[in-house]
Parts: C-alpha cells; sequence; structure tokens
C-alpha cells in the first residue's frame, strides 16, 4: 500500500511539471506571462552609401634626422634656439675649427708645390731631360696633393654642423665646452620635417581587400582618409591621402601598416601625436543599414530580431561592418524593408509574438508611418538572407 502511494505521487509530480512546462513554453512563444511585449521596430534601410573605417594611428614625420658630428672638437657656439624652424644647410653648432683651418693652410702649401713640379716636369719630359717614371711620379704627387686639400676642406666644413633638411629643431643635449667627435651615441640634436607630414596606422584585412576591389574595378580610384586628434572629440576636421601600405600583412594581428599624408603648412602638427582616422571607401555602394542599438551580441555572433507579418520576432544572425551617414552596414543576413527590433531585445525570445512599435531608425522615436507588415514580407521572401 505505501509503495502504491509513492507511486502515485511521482506521477502527480510529473503531471504538474509537465503542466508548468507547457505554460512556459507557450508564455515564451507569446511574449511572457502578460502576452506579447511591447518593442520598438524600425524598417532596415537599403540604399547607396560611402562606407568608412575608423582606425587609430601616429603622426610621424616624413624626415628625421639626427645632428651627428663628422669630426673631433669641443663646440664653441650653439647657433639655435629649441623649436626654431631652420633650412638645409643652416649652421647649429661651431665647433673649434683652428686645428682644421691650419690644416688647410698645410694642404694649400703641399698643393701648391706638387703642382709647380708637375708643370715643370712637363717642360723637362718634353726636353727629353726628364724620363717617363720622373713624370709619373710628379703627377702621383700632384693628385695625392691636390687629394689632400680637399680633404682638409672638408674637415674645416664639417667644423660646421649644419642642418641637412629643413624642418623644426629639438633642443640641444650637448652644451657649449663639450668635446664631441664622429660615433657618438646619443644625438647632438635632432631635426624633424614639418609639412607635409604622415599619419601611420593600421587597417584591418578586410578594409585592404576592399580597397584593391575597388581598385580593380576603377582604375584611377584614390583614397582619402579623415583625421582627427586627441582634441576633436568625433570629429575629423583634416583631410589626408592615402599613400601607401605596407607589403606584407601581420598575421599575428591580421592588420596592414598604411600611411597617408597630411598638409601641415603652419607647423601645428608634430610627430608623435595620437591621431584617428577615418578612411571612406572610394566609391558608394548598396548596402543595408541599421541603427547599432539592432544589433544584439550573442557570445561571438551579431544577431537582430526581425519582425515578420504574423508579428513573431525571428532570430537572424547577421554580419556587422563600417558606419554610413551614422548606421551600421550589414554586410549579410538582413535585407532592406525587413522589420528589425530596435529597442525590447531582452524581453524576446525566438519566435515570440510581439506588439510593434514604429520608430525612426535614426532617432528611435516614434511618429513615423510604419511599413506595411505584408510588404516586408514580401521583401523577406524576395530576397532571402544569405
Amino acid at each position: 500500500m505505501k509503495k502504491m502511494i509513492i507511486a502515485g505521487v511521482v506521477i502527480l509530480a510529473a503531471l504538474v511539471g509537465y503542466h508548468f512546462f507547457n505554460v512556459k513554453m507557450k508564455s515564451q512563444q507569446h511574449g511572457g506571462p502578460g502576452g506579447p511585449s511591447p518593442v520598438s521596430v524600425a524598417v532596415a534601410e537599403k540604399r547607396s552609401v560611402v562606407q568608412m573605417q575608423a582606425f587609430s594611428g601616429r603622426l610621424k614625420a616624413v624626415n628625421d634626422a639626427e645632428i651627428r658630428p663628422q669630426v673631433s672638437g669641443t663646440i664653441e657656439k650653439i647657433l639655435f634656439k629649441e623649436g626654431d624652424m631652420v633650412k638645409a644647410g643652416a649652421p647649429l653648432f661651431a665647433l673649434d675649427s683652428r686645428t682644421y683651418r691650419a690644416a688647410v693652410m698645410e694642404a694649400e702649401a703641399s698643393y701648391t708645390e706638387a703642382k709647380m713640379a708637375l708643370e715643370r716636369g712637363k717642360v723637362l719630359f718634353a726636353e727629353q731631360a726628364i724620363s717617363q717614371r720622373d713624370m709619373e711620379t710628379r703627377a702621383a704627387a700632384y693628385q695625392r696633393a691636390q687629394a689632400g686639400l680637399t680633404q682638409a676642406k672638408v674637415n674645416l666644413d664639417y667644423a660646421t654642423i649644419k642642418s641637412p633638411i629643413d624642418g623644426k629643431v629639438g633642443r640641444a643635449d650637448v652644451t657649449v665646452g663639450n668635446v664631441v667627435a664622429p660615433g657618438m651615441a646619443a644625438a647632438l640634436t635632432t631635426v624633424q620635417s614639418i609639412s607635409p607630414i604622415y599619419v601611420d596606422f593600421d587597417v584591418d584585412e578586410q578594409t585592404y581587400l576592399a580597397f584593391l576591389k575597388m581598385k580593380r574595378e576603377q582604375a584611377d580610384v584614390s583614397a582619402t582618409v579623415d583625421v582627427g586628434l586627441a582634441d576633436n572629440g568625433t570629429d575629423y576636421p583634416l583631410r589626408g591621402t592615402l599613400e601607401s601600405t605596407d607589403n606584407r600583412l601581420d598575421p599575428a594581428t591580421g592588420s596592414l601598416r598604411a600611411r597617408a599624408v597630411l598638409e601641415n603648412a603652419d607647423g601645428s602638427l608634430i610627430p608623435g601625436l595620437f591621431a584617428r582616422v577615418r578612411v571612406s571607401a572610394p566609391a558608394a555602394t548598396e548596402a543595408v543599414l541599421v541603427n547599432d542599438a539592432a544589433i544584439g551580441t550573442d557570445q561571438s555572433k551579431r544577431f537582430v530580431y526581425v519582425v515578420g507579418a504574423d508579428n513573431k520576432a525571428t532570430y537572424r544572425e547577421v554580419k556587422a561592418g563600417a558606419m554610413a551617414d551614422g548606421l551600421r552596414v550589414i554586410q549579410t543576413g538582413l535585407n532592406g524593408g525587413e522589420r528589425v527590433i530596435v529597442n525590447g531585445l531582452m524581453r524576446v525570445m525566438p519566435g515570440a509574438e510581439v506588439i510593434p512599435e514604429m520608430v525612426d531608425m535614426r532617432t528611435l522615436t516614434s511618429g513615423t508611418q510604419p511599413a506595411p507588415a505584408a510588404q516586408a514580407a514580401q521583401v523577406s521572401e524576395t530576397a532571402p538572407a544569405q
């Protein structure tokens, strides 16, 4: 008797559990215990847009010269101020040049002597008063003297250390009175060119391949970039031109180093500044656009809920792309004209019935005319998602 009572209790518990399971499933399908959930719905746009991608980068000088001595000597004068704009050939440091001036005078005397000996030799050789060997010796001595004079003048010129490029000079890291020599580890100062200036940044593989595709389809296409600095907020006030890309992709990061060029006539931009770079596609393309609020994340997947003609939410995995005109490009998984949930994603289960309120895709505010559910469903049927 006791066993029969226990068996009856188990069967009763099973029936109760089955009942509550059915209630729960029906509740989920109809939007919860209180019936269908109210959600905000907007129509996915499809139109021609110029897609954009944003990257981070740094400004870099086109030319960057470290100034080092070519000859030994004691620094007598520093001929610039930190931050000066200098031209190529402008003197920066003056070394004690007395030794080099004396060397030039000695080399000039040796050169004059050798030249006179050669000229006398030519006369004597014509009169057959000296041998061919003697004549060759005089000519070789003249060439050595000439080379010695040239080297002495070069060393004297190196005693004044000059800028090799146009640009802005940094601070002097060695002061007056210090002895400097070739091969020093530390530079005396640096000079960096100012205009134009580079922007180096890393682009992802998809962006690079998309640009290549555009290049193949339109040979004369060129890419421009918009650049913003740390104090520009979300604005990109500067315009540059994409100049080059590296010759290999970094397999560790899946990115490619790219370089753009900016004009910097006033010199306000300096190397090392952080830059936000926005790259626009070379040409407009047809794209499906939604607000970022419509996109949910399921682990590594992105998804949206599409509301059909029966007002039921369908889970749709999508591949999101770049921003365009303030909306997110959906590369695959969604068609233009379909209704997607933009507010209330957390209250919806796949297959659940909802109460849709039409809102504007951009502003997410109501007041727009709803797209007919039948038309949205027709679009979905004639153009199935990939």
